[in-house]
């Protein structure tokens, strides 16, 4: 179908029908498999995402200024399905830290780790009754050594977790 001229240029030659109709059935037959593969790593909102349901905790309620606030993350899947995970990811979980005033604990940390990742991922099967169970140092991503009042909220894909607060004394 092709060959190459002077200087690496391809020249493009059909035999039988226009170049254009070709080249767009070959992007079809090759992204086609590309799309469907992405569709079934995007657990979240697939017809077949298994479902799911997030607690969290802290082993103390108030800490002292300059402790480490480690939740306790728990995930049992409710229904069979399809799960999946992007590769390059610190963490499935996205987090909400807020103040007792209830504006949004903002840090560069934070915003990188609640960014969007776009990349390749992979799928896999879990059943109903299924539990992983993670901690995640909240301390390391947000600054909360301020004396007060903090909430804090776990979020995978649009599946939001319980709230809970933590008081940091000082």
């Amino acid at each position: 179908m092709g060959r190459c001229g002077s200087k690496g240029r391809v020249s493009l030659s059909a035999r039988g029908g226009s170049v254009k109709i070709q080249v767009l059935a070959l992007v079809f037959v090759l992204a086609l498999p590309v799309a469907m593969s992405a569709a079934d790593q995007t657990a979240y909102g697939a017809p077949n995402a298994a479902k799911s349901r997030i607690v969290i905790g802290v082993d103390h309620a108030a800490v002292k200024s300059g402790s480490k606030i480690v939740l306790d993350i728990k995930e049992t899947f409710i229904s069979d399905g399809v799960d999946g995970e992007i590769l390059g990811q610190d963490s499935p979980y996205g987090l909400d830290v807020r103040l007792a005033d209830g504006k949004a604990l903002l840090t560069e940390r934070g915003r990188k780790w609640n960014r969007p990742i776009n990349g390749s991922g992979f799928s896999f099967g879990v059943k109903a009754g299924t539990k992983w169970n993670n901690n995640l140092v909240v301390s390391d991503i947000y600054d909360m050594t301020q004396a007060g009042k903090y909430s804090v909220q776990v979020n995978r894909g649009k599946l939001k977790s319980n709230t809970i607060t933590v008081t940091v004394i000082p």
